[in-house]
């Protein structure tokens, strides 16, 4: 994650591309004056700021995709405490497999591990709902968990059907749950039909979702 910061400050300075290039928030130990300046530069010609559905969202879903540093760097974190804990090809580590065994797998017949302070306290939790839910841990890449913090953190939320059964379900933007008789992916599809061009594109994604600083 660290090696993508330079890559980030630099990408949120070019003009008028930055919903064409997958950029990450600035860390917290940055500059707060020169972060407020560029979010007020990057935001100057529109009616608000994109929530962080719009921003985190596929681009052909109608989002800007850009990465969310969180969710990336607590992804790495887990796909490398998982790798010596329960992956046969990687040397095990002792500590990490009471880990995983104890918080996880909910196995409380073995000593109680003291978690290290590097993993926050949803770490486990985090973990133990996959599992719970079918996902195969030990195949699940650092991408395959970066998408299934992003869906849970932004991109999907719970609902519950009739008999209280809770599902996770894709989230709406603004635009289609004004308009949910529309044909979103369709719409999305031809708002970036090949040859268009950018600044195109970024008309058209400004006017779907009700961003022009006009009526």
């Amino acid at each position: 994650c660290l090696t993508q910061r330079p890559w980030s400050i630099n990408t949120y300075l070019l003009p008028k591309v930055y919903h064409r290039c997958h950029v990450i928030a600035l860390r917290q130990c940055d500059n707060k004056v020169i972060k407020r300046q560029i979010n007020r530069f990057l935001y100057c010609d529109q009616l608000e700021k994109p929530g962080p559905l719009l921003e985190y969202r596929p681009r052909e879903s109608g989002g800007l995709q850009l990465h969310d540093l969180d969710c990336k760097s607590r992804a790495m974190l887990i796909r490398s405490f998982l790798e010596p804990a329960l992956i046969s090809k990687y040397q095990p580590f002792p500590l990490h497999e009471a880990l995983y065994t104890y918080y996880v797998l909910e196995e409380l017949s073995i000593p109680k591990p003291i978690i290290p302070k590097c993993y926050p306290n949803e770490f486990f939790l985090n973990i133990r709902t996959a599992v719970n839910m079918g996902h195969k841990v030990d195949k699940m890449s650092s991408r395959d968990w970066y998408m299934y913090l992003l869906n849970r953190k932004t991109l999907e939320h719970e609902e519950e059907d009739e008999d209280g059964n809770i599902s996770w379900v894709t989230s709406k933007c603004k635009s289609e749950t004004i308009y949910p008789q529309y044909k979103w992916m369709e719409i999305w599809s031809m708002a970036r039909i090949k040859g268009i061009s950018n600044k195109s594109r970024t008309f058209m994604w400004r006017m779907l979702n009700n961003l022009l600083p006009t009526e």
